[in-house]
């Protein structure tokens, strides 16, 4: 399964000899991408933008607000970067940021636009029109992004003008249809996301090891999940279920990593239930590989999600998989094939799909695992996701 590009990987080579904007020739088209603001350094997207290919391609990174002074991976590695704006924040519809934005991409001779994000849509819309950009392109990348009717709106308004739509999951895409029925379906596919596959399933850290980490007993059932503690991920549901499997195995310990405006009240809720001893909030884990090394079963019982990483990280890792059967979760586990679907809410459907994962023999253990992984690389690395972007550029320009 070798073959995908580390970011370290894509550096070197891009680095090697040459800039990006010496190597190949000026006849190259120059994709900017376009985010609503600089947060500080997101691996997978300087994967994606480093793994281009650059004998092709000329890349330009542009942010509408710098929100972090943390410096910028892309412009280390030699990557046109513009902060548009150096506010961290506007509110309001801001003219000024429009023109300035067409004026860089007048300078850059920008030939694709692509908007990461409803904001940037709006705004990079109305610049590369007057800039003259050829192509623009809209990512989505979560469900209800059009619920307001003033979102719908200026949808209404700025969407016909773009090239194409790209949605990270055909969930998303039709939520997006069904939020935008003046959209022809052609013109909204599925460009899927990516992680480096690599990155997870080589990480040498032994399960004893990751669990020393956690102070968790190496012969302990662990469960666990990842994500923000908010409403909508219903963590809340995962404890009380929990509490169910750890009837039937005393030993059973629930990690959650993540922080977030409910930690108190789970926190709460796993007193209540006899299970303060049990369940484990970690916060935030800045290596996550560490917590999903440590688990034997990941699950997310979310309400809503677009196409979630963790879980596509989990299976990279080789952990059984339990997921709510909403959004992109089941697109993921193709329907059941490649882990568990829970309905949201179901309180026993979710302790029995636990338990059942749990005391499922070594053998099935061992192949759903082992399916799973084979899937994600199929799927979901990003030399995968990268050659999808490559062909719709392609497409596009022509």
């Amino acid at each position: 399964m070798s073959g995908a590009k580390t970011l370290d990987q894509a550096a070197t080579e891009w680095s090697e000899g040459q800039t990006p904007h010496q190597v190949g020739s000026d006849s190259r088209p120059t994709v900017a991408w376009l985010w609503n603001r600089y947060i500080g350094p997101v691996p997978w997207w300087e994967a994606l933008i480093l793994g281009l290919d650059h004998e092709r391609y000329r890349p330009v990174c542009l942010y509408l607000k710098q929100s972090s002074e943390v410096p910028n991976p892309l412009a280390e590695h030699g990557c046109a970067t513009h902060y548009i704006s150096r506010l961290r924040f506007f509110r309001w519809f801001n003219p000024w940021v429009i023109a300035r934005l067409a004026g860089v991409l007048r300078r850059e001779k920008v030939d694709i636009l692509h908007c990461q994000g409803h904001q940037s849509t709006v705004y990079g819309t109305l610049a590369a029109h007057r800039a003259g950009v050829p192509v623009v392109l809209s990512h989505v990348h979560g469900l209800g992004r059009a619920r307001r009717v003033r979102r719908r709106w200026i949808n209404r308004l700025v969407l016909p003008r773009v090239g194409r739509i790209l949605a990270v999951g055909e969930a998303t895409r039709q939520d997006v249809l069904a939020a935008n029925p003046f959209l022809p379906p052609e013109k909204v596919c599925s460009s899927g996301i990516s992680i480096d596959v690599g990155h997870f399933a080589d990480y040498p850290v032994s399960r004893a090891e990751a669990r020393r980490r956690f102070d968790l007993d190496e012969g302990a059932i662990v469960v666990g999940t990842t994500g923000r503690l908010v409403p909508t991920k219903n963590q809340a549901l995962l404890i009380e279920a929990f509490g169910r499997l750890r009837r039937r195995h005393p030993t059973a310990v629930l990690v959650i990593a993540g922080s977030g405006r409910l930690k108190e009240a789970l926190a709460d809720q796993a007193a209540r239930l006899g299970l303060a001893d049990a369940v484990r909030l970690l916060g935030h884990v800045a290596e996550v590989r560490d917590v999903l090394r440590a688990m034997d079963v990941f699950v997310l019982t979310s309400e809503a999600e677009g196409l979630p990483r963790s879980l596509i990280e989990a299976m990279a890792m080789g952990v059984p998989c339990v997921a709510s059967n909403r959004g992109g979760m089941p697109e993921i586990l193709c329907g059941g094939r490649y882990g568990r679907i829970i309905e949201p809410g179901d309180l026993e459907g979710v302790a029995r799909t636990l338990i059942e994962v749990v005391d499922m023999p070594a053998g099935d253990r061992q192949a759903l695992m082992q399916a799973a992984r084979e899937h994600v690389w199929r799927q979901y690395d990003h030399k995968v996701m990268l050659a999808g972007l490559q062909q719709i550029y392609d497409e596009e320009l022509a």
